[in-house]
């Protein structure tokens, strides 16, 4: 089922049919349609009913003045909005009236092509400039990997030579080591038996002293019990005695407290006496009043069943009488009813006759499209199936591709995140090099003068494992931060400016100085025994590196240092007078002088962290490099199987694309095809139920006709019976009122009598709460003194049972004290027991030892050999993985007979294998279908530079039209404007009887953005700003814009949703009286609860709910009464009647607009 509304548009007016689309400006009749199915919610829309898209029905009504954000439709509180606005958001009206919305419509369409346009231009550009980059890098390739497959080919051949000898080799090492092997396990299985015996005879020892061990935790856990005890029954002793003081204590304070509470219970016992005498007194004037009220209350109660009495028969007549004029105005309305049933009835005969003639022929057209519709339905889905195929096909070969590119990328990303990581460290170092934090002030300054002597720091010159870092840096000290100047004289003249700017103080080094030093001392060389010495690790110059023009100062800063490992060799070699004329240093920092002086601590770090800086930024400087070149590498390689990606996305797309049309193009014709075959059982259903309407009609006419003669008879003898009715009212009225004048008398004394009452008895109220308050007082008092004797008894009973307990605890500690004596010598005697039995089980542990020790001997032996044929095998293994890994799967010993005939390989060709294996490493990565993916390229570059090319010349294009649109709507909207502003300021006056008022835009010189300013001026009244005008104001400001922009340029209709709430009834006819001059050029549709707009309509539209649960829509021409609008009934119950009133617009021209439920 569907749900459709049609609205229907009169084009004969050749003006307004200029503003519409050309497709529908010859039609002299516009028909707009909206069908909503109940399944899925879809929609379908149509236009002289040919389908359509929204779109198409939004760019008929632009510039018509009919749309949600249009001024045809004003619905209620929107009116003040429209005075309220911003400037900016009030343009909108002038737009609509100029009809540049459509324009502004097609300008967002051109705006986003233009930057769909632009980034597609961005990409290809993007593309074109790779592919052009790319061109001259894969013409290198292609020469490159001719010379990596000779290169290859002779490597591998190398390769398995020298493999083939080294696996000969390891066979026969591995048969002697298995040998060794069964030798040695046979030498440890015998002293592991001999061991497994002796530790047979150590576990009864040790059985043995877990027993006295046992035995002496069992003493010791008694004589701690015993301890317990004594302290325990000490404890209790002390606890008796205090709870013994604190009851004596207890038993003097309650004897003090007892005489207090039994002089205070004879004062309470004399106040209830004089309380109970005045509460006698109080009673007796209590019966006297409650006499006289029984009195009082009797004549009310007569005269209160009177009054009720004559109330029942008034409200009797009433009732009857309204029942009366219920039946009377029920039979006047059912004659009106029946009287308008019969007029529709007649003229719904005459129309159901031509809806059928009509739908006959609707049926007869619908089944000829259907017959169409199933042929082209069966030839667009074989067509769909066929592309649907293709699809599927290039979508299963995408995953593959996507999975190579991001597996690539991913390796990129690392790559270059490791890079940029790298970087950053770099330039962090070098930023800190360049800042020289630490090194002193002077030598800053001097190397700021940027002399051409200066040849930098002794730190720049020096190159240290990280290893010696912390050695050479407490060796040199500060020695690394001295200048290197290239003369002695030179030298001199820095320092003494240096000295004459205040500049710090610095060390330098003349290079000519020191290696004329060096050349003409001999080196002081340590001999071989020094050097063979345990914990010496040679001399400090040999673990340096530097520049040969550098080593003479090199050998000045560093001197004749030998490093050891740790400060107890260098103690040692300086007690044995080996190291005699050497600094001896250790690898933490610390420095044995020559001299015998001693430095250390926590090291240099300021020396040791300049050295460590300066290996890192060389370490980094070639890591950069390395990562540099190797990401550009992936990079070529990703960007390769991108564009193998996107040749494979475009062909999918397009694939896809045409796949999609197909489906499109057969879901819509299965779609027409379905609707049509609706369209053709709703009109069969609809003709027949054409056909039983008109039989009901003639049916329910005659039922009419019955009815009338029924109604008529029954309002008469209605109207009988009301007038004797009214007549016996009157005379019950009369008596009641008589009655209810005596019963108010009555109630007046009653009260009053009632108030004396009242004040007697809150008086006895409160002489009875004293008492009771004083007797509860001396109770409590006895209960008390009754609690405080039995107290007293209890305490003196537990004094006494408490005596006897602390006599009874004091006899148990004795007794406790003696038996913890006893316990703790039984606890000495086990302890010097289980120490004899430890002494013995050490003595066998000792001797067991030294057999273990055996033992472990002769097992490192057999894990050596295990070891050494362990490694031989794994060799071998490595060996075979590596040949098996580097071709393929090839195995070894296959191809060992092909090269065991050559002799094994000598120097030349293991130098040769080196040299091949470093000529294809610093070739990189080599890519063998350089010359393919160069063609592929040269292709893609030709077909992106064409498409660049097209789209920059629709770039071209869509400017040219935006600028042409820009133009258009300036022209248009400074014409609206001036025709709407001429036109309010001509109505403004007529609408307030005075005043003037106009429009003024914010911003003259930008046309496309400027916002319009209403400015306001009642009369009598100077108003500075428009929102102090009243909302009365407002509205009628608001509607003499809305007029305005009608007469500018009318719509088809307009719809006023209350506008006229605000107004009063002066300003409500002048309202009405400027629509009605309105009514020539547009149909108005007024929604009002004014009954002075509803007197001036010409059709008036009502809701009403005459029975529970059904609404009634009754439409009533005003101008002859004539009762004419058909009933619908609505599943739902409307709670309020609104009224809505229709002007200038013939019943029949209203009807156009309707709607129709399937």
């Amino acid at each position: 089922g569907f749900a459709e509304v049609t609205i229907t548009f009169d084009n004969t007016d050749p003006v307004m049919a200029q503003t519409l689309p050309l497709e529908y400006r010859s039609y002299s009749d516009i028909a707009v349609t909206r069908r909503l199915y109940r399944g899925d919610g879809s929609n379908d829309y149509f236009i002289n009913k040919a389908p359509v898209r929204l779109r198409d029905v939004t760019e008929l009504f632009l510039g018509t003045g009919v749309g949600r954000q249009a001024y045809s439709i004003v619905e209620q509180g929107r009116i003040g909005m429209i005075v309220s606005a911003r400037p900016e958001d009030r343009r909108v009206l002038i737009e609509e009236a100029a009809g540049i919305t459509k324009y502004k419509a097609r300008k967002r369409q051109a705006e986003n092509k233009m930057s769909l346009t632009r980034q597609n231009l961005t990409r290809v550009s993007d593309i074109v400039a790779e592919i052009e980059r790319q061109l001259g890098s894969l013409k290198r390739q292609a020469a490159k990997a001719q010379r990596y497959i000779a290169y290859r080919e002779e490597l591998d051949d190398l390769v398995l030579w020298d493999a083939s000898h080294k696996l000969l080799e390891l066979t026969a090492r591995s048969g002697v080591s298995r040998l060794a092997l069964a030798t040695a396990r046979e030498q440890l299985q015998a002293e592991r038996a001999a061991f497994d015996a002796r530790d047979a005879e150590l576990e009864v020892l040790r059985q043995q002293a877990k027993d006295a061990e046992q035995h002496a935790e069992r003493a010791q856990n008694l004589a701690f019990l015993s301890d317990n005890d004594v302290r325990e029954h000490d404890g209790q002793i002390q606890r008796a005695s205090d709870r013994f003081n604190h009851l004596d204590n207890r038993l003097r304070q309650a004897q003090r407290e007892q005489l207090e509470l039994e002089d205070k219970s004879a004062q309470l016992d004399s106040e209830r006496g004089e309380l109970a005498e005045q509460l006698e007194q109080i009673g007796s004037e209590q019966s006297r009043e409650q006499e006289l009220v029984a009195q009082e209350q009797t004549r009310l109660e007569e005269l209160r069943q009177a009054a009720s009495t004559a109330d029942a028969e008034i409200n009797r007549l009433r009732r009857a009488d309204a029942d009366t004029a219920s039946r009377i105005a029920r039979a006047e309305s059912e004659d009106r009813n029946l009287g308008q049933r019969r007029e529709e009835s007649l003229t719904r005969r005459s129309r159901l006759a031509l809806e059928l003639a009509k739908i006959d022929g609707e049926r007869v057209g619908l089944r000829m499209r259907e017959s169409e519709l199933g042929g082209n339905t069966k030839s667009l889905t074989a067509q769909s199936q066929a592309l649907a195929q293709a699809r599927d096909a290039l979508a299963e070969e995408l995953p593959f591709v996507e999975g190579q590119v991001e597996h690539g990328a991913a390796q990129l990303e690392t790559i270059r995140r490791e890079l940029h990581q790298r970087k950053s460290r770099l330039e962090a170092l070098r930023e800190l090099a360049e800042r020289m934090d630490g090194i002193g002030s002077g030598v800053r300054n001097l190397l700021a003068s940027e002399d051409a002597s200066l040849g930098g720091l002794v730190a720049d010159r020096i190159e240290v494992p990280a290893t010696f870092s912390a050695a050479l840096g407490g060796l040199v000290g500060e020695r690394l931060q001295s200048v290197l100047v290239t003369d002695a004289d030179r030298a001199v003249e820095l320092l003494a400016s240096l000295a004459g700017k205040r500049g710090g103080r610095a060390t330098v080094i003349p290079m000519d100085l020191a290696r004329a030093s060096v050349d003409g001392v001999a080196e002081r060389v340590p001999s071989e025994a020094l050097l063979a010495q345990p914990g010496v690790l040679g001399r400090m110059i040999d673990h340096v590196r530097c520049a040969s023009e550098d080593a003479a100062v090199v050998r000045l800063v560093v001197g004749p240092a030998l490093v050891v490992e740790t400060a107890e060799v260098a103690q040692t070699l300086r007690r044995s007078g080996e190291a005699t004329g050497f600094d001896l240093v250790t690898l933490d920092g610390t420095v044995f002088h020559a001299d015998g002086r001693i430095t250390g601590g926590a090291g240099d770090a300021l020396a040791t962290g300049l050295l460590d800086q300066k290996r890192e930024i060389r370490e980094l400087e070639d890591l950069v490099m390395g990562l540099t070149m190797q990401a550009r590498t992936r990079e070529d390689d990703l960007e390769t199987r991108r564009q193998e990606l996107a040749a494979l996305r475009r062909g999918l797309d397009e694939a896809k694309a045409r796949a999609h049309a197909a489906e499109i193009a057969m879901v819509t014709g299965q779609q027409s095809l379905e609707r049509i075959q609706q369209r053709v059982e709703l009109a069969d259903r609809r003709y027949a139920e054409v056909e039983r309407e008109v039989a009901q009609g003639e049916q329910a006419l005659a039922e009419i006709e019955a009815r009338r003669l029924e109604a008529g008879e029954a309002l008469r003898i209605a109207q009988v019976d009301r007038a004797a009715l009214v007549e016996a009212l009157a005379e019950a009225e009369r008596a009641g009122l008589s009655t209810r004048e005596q019963l108010s008398a009555q109630q007046a004394a009653f009260t009053e009598r009632k108030v004396q009452l009242a004040s007697v008895s809150e008086r006895m109220g409160a002489c009875r709460s004293a008492i009771e308050r004083v007797t509860r007082e001396l109770e409590g008092l006895s209960r008390r003194i009754e609690g405080l004797e039995d107290e007293r008894a209890e305490a003196a009973r537990e004094a006494g049972r408490l005596a006897a307990e602390i006599f009874s605890e004091k006899a148990l500690l004795i007794d406790a004290k003696r038996a913890s004596r006893k316990a703790h010598a039984a606890f000495e005697n086990a302890r010097l027991g289980l120490d004899d039995a430890r002494h013995g089980l050490g003595l066998r542990e000792a001797e067991l030892r030294e057999l273990r020790a055996t033992v472990d001997e002769l097992g490192s032996a057999t894990r050596e050999h295990e070891m050494t044929l362990q490694r031989l095998m794994l060799e071998r293994e490595h060996l075979d993985e590596a040949i098996r890994e580097r071709f393929r799967g090839l195995e070894l010993a296959t191809v060992v007979g092909d090269y065991h005939a050559r002799p094994q390989a000598g120097q030349e060709q293991l130098e040769r294998l080196k040299e091949l294996t470093r000529l294809i490493d610093r070739m990189g990565s080599v890519n063998l279908d350089a010359m393919k993916e160069y063609e592929e390229s040269s292709e893609r570059f030709t077909y992106y530079t064409e498409q660049r090319a097209d789209l920059e010349s629709a770039l071209t294009d869509l400017e040219a039209a935006i600028a042409q649109m820009n133009k258009e709507s300036k022209r248009l909207f400074r014409y609206a404007f001036d025709g709407v502003n001429r036109r309010f300021k001509e109505i403004f006056p007529k609408m307030f009887r005075g005043g003037r008022a106009e429009l003024r835009l914010t911003n003259p010189d930008d046309m496309l953005e400027t916002g319009i300013e209403i400015l306001a001026q009642p009369p009598g009244k100077r108003v500075s700003n428009i929102e102090l005008m009243s909302g009365g104001e407002k509205a009628f400001t608001a509607v003499s814009l809305l007029l305005a922009l009608f007469r500018f340029k009318p719509s088809p209709f307009c719809i006023l949703d209350e506008v006229d709430a605000p107004l009063d009834d002066a300003n409500i006819s002048r309202y009405v009286e400027a629509i009605r001059a309105m009514t020539d050029r547009s149909q108005f549709i007024v929604i009002t609860h004014s009954k002075q707009t509803m007197q001036a309509v010409d059709v008036l539209y009502g809701v009403t709910m005459q029975e529970p649960g059904v609404s009634k829509l009754v439409g009533v021409r005003v101008g002859d009464r004539a009762a004419r609008s058909t009933v619908k009934r609505s599943e739902r119950p409307v709670e309020t009647d609104v009224a809505k009133a229709e002007a200038a617009a013939p019943e029949d021209e209203v009807a156009e607009a309707s709607g129709q439920v399937a």
